[in-house]
């Protein structure tokens, strides 16, 4: 390590989405609840090809439709559904701004069900005055070098005696809390932590990294030390309808959400040691369950312990070896079970240096445990990376960048100024002498009601086709205060009067963003938010006659018009194995929003070895970037 200064960078992506709009009617009209006639199915669009076009104009007809209901009074508020809860705020106080739900405005209505991670507020000029989570404001945490928020990376130590030409260690996993960024709360989080090292070792996210050697073996005892009963459900929402998280085979009892074990991703592992979803194992105090460790679960056979877990070397038999030895000897009240709560893995690293992570793949709840931080970085290094840099030919200093997204439970104020106004439709022909707006038109909203004014100019629409006078944005003058998302509404008094505008008022509150969130059971602000209402892009039954669903992610094929059938690659059709409805995930924010942390060095090569931990798993590059040029923040 003395010619490798190293760096691991904890790359918290944080995804930005904003969801149109609040509420709408409970009910619809009976003589529009199916679009599907004896006379055949109405004229409806191929939601194969949902375009960004029609989701705005049928998010644009859904904000039309809740503004006339508001100034009616038909809706007040939407019925309660048993077991859909209001949102909490972190002092327990139920927030007034969170709207209860029916099953059906909660899968096709026009409430959101995504957030944003803590957005900062600006004023008119667009400067941040507060909130929010800034950029480059925290230093990378280093390689056993804590940052400015006291995270670092520490590195594991491995025990060399223990098992003689491995490196062994003894990793646990735990939950515990740690600050992500100077503008949140401390974060509910689980992870590793070496439990052998020559120091206690406190849980770090990330951490530890293993470094490794080519074709020296790793050897670990892997103990469950998650809070045990009901203290041990994941601390955001588990699909129990996805095998493997809710009930088991017997159709009587339930998988623990405390399970947990480890994969060497992109390791060169046997099945024994691979940590497969059938390996894992709950807490020891949860050893009494129906499911205490998974079906598949193997020890490592030459590695055994005593009655309390300890780790008892035991040679291999031989011609100079034939009592207290492995197979055919083994002393008394030795195994290779570990006991309740633990596993063994053997790596073997037959292969070259390149840098992998170690995480969870517990069945049903992978992705779960992932994204709340069962995940650290595993560098295998080897004499042909050695040998390239003592030519020269790659710098000693490198920097193994780890990429993973998250984003954060954004706070849920009684009140606050007005975020943004997103625009649905900028209609078309409004002449800017004669056109205003009115944010929050009722006043219901709004407690100080913000004002703004329209920007008005020609656009293109569909087709390249030119759309004269459209409304393109409202530029905010008083962002006033707010409870709850404020309507906007345009006027235009000229003759001929401008027509087709549509816009929303967004809130940066939890309650705006989802209001299907329950921070009692998932924690409020600065924790960790995770979809879990699937809600479908198609909406057969939309009053609107669109067929969309404005707030729709998901495509569901049993809704496809024309009719989805299976056909050969390239024909547009399902191809066989496909999945026609796709569990619900954050899509792919890893592109966008990077840089979170900052880095700073002289402008000299410097490696940088790249890993993603991305919840969409597209791509997990390993590649060297070169000749920066500059100091540059990373």
């Amino acid at each position: 390590m003395s010619k490798f200064v190293r760096f691991m960078i904890s790359g918290i992506v944080l995804v930005s989405f904003l969801s149109a709009s609040q509420a709408q009617s409970a009910k619809r009209p009976a003589s529009q609840n199916n679009n599907m006639t004896a006379m055949g199915p109405a004229p409806q669009m191929q939601m194969r090809k949902i375009t960004n076009a029609q989701r705005k104009a049928a998010a644009g007809k859904a904000a039309q439709r809740r503004a006339k209901e508001r100034r009616s009074g038909a809706v007040a508020r939407p019925k309660a559904q048993v077991g859909i809860k209001a949102n909490v705020m972190a002092s327990g106080i139920s927030a007034p701004v969170g709207p209860a739900l029916t099953l059906d405005q909660l899968y096709f209505g026009t409430y959101p069900n995504f957030a944003n991670s803590p957005l900062p507020q600006t004023d008119v000029n667009g400067t941040v005055i507060g909130g929010g989570i800034r950029k480059f404001v925290d230093s990378l945490p280093g390689l056993n070098s804590p940052n400015n928020l006291g995270q670092q990376i520490p590195v594991a130590v491995p025990d060399t005696t223990t098992f003689p030409g491995s490196d062994y260690y003894v990793i646990a996993v735990q939950q515990y809390q740690e600050q992500m960024h100077s503008d949140l709360p401390p974060t509910t989080l689980r992870g590793y932590v070496q439990l052998n090292g020559p120091t206690q070792m406190t849980p770090h996210y990330l951490g530890p990294l293993i470094i490794a050697q080519k074709d020296v073996p790793v050897r670990i005892k892997f103990v469950n030390l998650l809070p045990t009963g009901t203290g041990g459900d994941l601390f955001i929402p588990v699909d129990k309808t996805v095998m493997g998280a809710g009930m088991g085979p017997d159709g009587m009892s339930s998988y623990l959400e405390s399970r947990a074990t480890l994969h060497l991703h992109g390791g060169n592992t046997h099945w024994i040691s691979d940590g497969t979803p059938h390996q894992w194992t709950v807490p020891a105090g949860d050893a009494a369950t129906t499911y205490p460790k998974g079906v598949s679960t193997a020890y490592v056979p030459d590695m055994f312990f005593d009655s309390m877990g300890t780790a008892v070397p035991v040679p291999k038999c031989g011609a100079k070896v034939t009592t207290g030895c492995w197979p055919d000897a083994v002393p008394d009240g030795l195994s290779n079970d570990p006991g309740p709560g633990a596993m063994t893995f053997y790596y073997t690293n037959q292969q070259s240096a390149r840098l992998m992570f170690y995480h969870d793949h517990a069945y049903g709840i992978t992705r779960l445990n992932v994204y709340v931080g069962e995940a650290a970085g595993y560098l295998l290094q080897d004499p042909t990376e050695a040998a390239l840099v003592n030519t020269g030919v790659i710098p000693a200093t490198q920097i193994p960048l780890i990429i993973q997204d998250k984003t954060f439970v954004p706070p849920n104020p009684a009140a606050t100024p007005l975020h943004s106004i997103g625009m649905l439709s900028g209609g078309q022909d409004y002449n800017p002498a004669t056109t205003t707006v009115t944010i929050d038109p009722t006043g219901r909203a709004c407690s100080v009601q913000p004002t703004g004014v329209p920007v008005i100019g020609d656009t293109l629409g569909d087709f390249g086709l030119v759309i004269p006078s459209a409304v393109l944005s409202v530029t905010i003058t008083n962002k006033g205060m707010c409870s709850s998302a404020p309507d906007v509404a345009f006027a235009d008094s000229g003759v001929p009067a401008g027509a087709g505008a549509a816009a929303f008022g967004s809130l940066a509150t939890l309650a705006e963003q989802d209001p299907t969130w329950d921070s009692a059971l998932w924690g409020g602000e600065g924790n960790l938010w995770f979809p879990h209402v699937y809600m479908p892009n198609q909406y057969p039954d939309n009053p609107d006659g669109s067929n969309m669903n404005p707030m729709g992610r998901l495509a569901y094929g049993m809704w496809f018009w024309p009719p989805m059938v299976v056909g050969p690659p390239g024909s547009g059709q399902l191809i066989h194995g496909d999945v026609a409805c796709p569990t619900a995930a954050i899509p792919n924010p890893g592109i966008c929003r990077i840089k979170t942390f900052s880095l700073k060095f002289q402008p000299t090569s410097k490696p940088l070895r790249l890993s993603s931990l991305l919840l969409d798993n597209l791509g997990e590059p390993g590649v060297f970037l070169d000749n920066l040029g500059s100091a540059t923040d990373g």
